[in-house]
C-alpha cells in the first residue's frame, strides 16, 4: 500500500476536484419522462401541485371527452384522470389548482358552464366535482389564471373579459361558492 503524506493530499485535492468536475460535466444527462401524454389527457398547460396526499395534480386543456381534464399522477408515473370536462361542468382549464386544508381542490375553466363563459369549481381528491360559479359576462368571463387563497380563507382570481367594460374582472369567491 502506498502512503501519501497529508500535506501532499491537501495540495493535490483542489486539482483532483477540478478534473473530476471537468470529466463529469461532459457526461450526457439522461432524461426519461415520468409520463408521456397522448390523446387523453393532452396539453397540460398549468403547473402541477403536490397535494397533501403526496400525489401531483394538474389540468390538461384537451383530452377526456375533448374539454380537458383534471388528473393526478404519483411519483412513479401512474396517471389517473379524475374529471373530464364536458361543457356544462366547464371546458378548457388553463390554470393550475389550489388545495385547501381539508384536501379539496379549487380551479377554473376558461369556457363552459351555463353561459359558456367559464367556471370556478371545487373538486375532492377522488374527483367529485362541484361547479361553484358559472360566469355570465356581467360578473366576468373567461377566467384563465390560477386562483389564490387569501388569508381570509376566500379565493381570488381574474377573468379576461366581462364586467362593466368587458375588460375583465377581479373576483373573490368563498369556499361555498359565494361570488363577489
Amino acid at each position: 500500500m502506498i502512503s501519501i503524506p497529508s500535506y501532499l493530499l491537501k495540495a493535490l485535492l483542489p486539482a483532483l476536484s477540478f478534473w473530476l468536475l471537468v470529466i463529469t460535466s461532459h457526461a450526457t444527462p439522461v432524461f426519461e419522462p415520468l409520463y408521456a401524454f397522448d390523446r387523453s389527457p393532452e396539453q397540460p398547460t398549468a403547473k402541477l401541485i403536490q397535494a397533501s396526499d403526496g400525489n401531483f395534480y394538474g389540468t390538461s386543456y384537451y383530452g377526456g371527452v375533448g374539454g380537458g381534464t383534471v388528473f393526478k399522477i404519483n411519483s412513479t408515473g401512474t396517471l389517473t384522470i379524475l374529471v373530464k370536462f364536458t361543457g356544462n361542468n366547464g371546458t378548457y382549464p388553463t390554470a393550475g389548482l389550489v388545495q385547501d386544508s381539508a384536501g379539496n381542490f379549487y380551479g377554473t375553466t376558461e369556457y363552459g358552464g351555463d353561459s359558456d363563459l367559464g367556471t370556478v369549481f371545487k373538486m375532492t381528491s377522488s374527483g367529485a366535482l362541484t361547479t361553484l360559479v358559472s360566469f355570465t359576462g356581467i360578473n366576468g368571463s373567461y377566467p384563465s389564471s390560477e386562483l389564490v387563497q387569501g388569508n381570509d380563507g376566500n379565493y381570488y382570481g381574474t377573468t379576461k373579459g366581462g364586467g362593466s367594460n368587458d375588460s375583465g374582472t377581479i373576483f373573490k369567491i368563498t369556499p361555498d361558492g359565494i361570488l363577489t
